[in-house]
């Protein structure tokens, strides 16, 4: 439970690193739909759900939030040096999720479950 004085912004990301990265096997799901890949940077709006799947791991992980939260995701790159010089390598997918929070008091709620390929 969140009280606040004045209305706000509240936010939470998530980095998940996933087999798949920026391979053709990591999609991102919306309301039942495919979005994108995991490595574009995305505007998800508030949907009900966002399911990242991976088809390397053979899972997903499936992200609600009760109020609904406006849901962004993007690549999250390092920079690595090797031999053939420098190289930008994908760790993680970072999903934010923001709430503009009114004066009083606020209960917020976030469910990550985690399934195989064969669950929904």
């Amino acid at each position: 439970m969140i009280e606040l004085t004045h209305a706000s912004e509240f936010r939470v990301q998530l980095n998940l690193a996933m087999p798949s990265c920026d391979g053709f096997l990591g999609r991102i799901g919306r309301n039942g739909v495919v979005a994108g890949g995991f490595g574009e940077p995305m505007d998800h709006g508030s949907p009900a759900e966002l399911l990242l799947e991976d088809g390397v791991l053979g899972g997903h992980v499936s992200v609600r939030a009760q109020p609904a939260a406006r849901m962004t995701s993007a690549p999250l790159h390092t920079v690595s040096q090797s031999e053939a010089g420098f190289e930008k390598i994908m760790q993680a997918l970072t999903t934010n999720l923001a709430w503009s929070l009114p004066v009083g008091r606020t209960r917020i709620d976030v469910e990550l479950r985690f399934g195989t390929a064969a669950q929904t």
